[in-house]
């Protein structure tokens, strides 16, 4: 069923048939009760941003990377010239640019 398929059990659709609104609503009210919303502009969509902001940065040289990278999935989905033009990227030549992204959060307590 579409319920198992998702990653995260207990998401309701809005009124337009979409996850994120209300998720975004209780994410933002489980950062305010973890007092961890110390920004109004604290979204779940900072992570989107934020992740779009460094991915601009390391691709800087080639932003044709971007595209696959920021989530458009097809070539109709991308934009300006990189609809026509271009090689095709790899997953090796795409995973690279991932690897060269620095958000500077210190996740080592995770690995064994």
């Amino acid at each position: 069923s579409e319920e198992r398929d998702r990653l995260f059990d207990g998401i309701t659709f809005s009124e337009n048939q979409k996850v994120t609104k209300n998720f975004s609503r209780n994410f933002s009210k489980l950062l305010t009760k973890l007092g961890l919303k110390t920004d109004k502009k604290l979204v779940f969509h900072s992570f989107r941003n934020n992740y779009v902001d460094q991915l601009r940065w390391v691709a800087r040289d080639n932003p044709e990377v971007m595209d696959p990278l920021d989530g458009r999935k097809t070539v109709s989905d991308m934009r300006g010239s990189r609809k026509d033009y271009g090689e095709n990227l790899g997953l090796e030549k795409l995973s690279s640019y991932i690897e060269k992204m620095d958000f500077k959060v210190d996740l080592s307590h995770l690995y064994i």
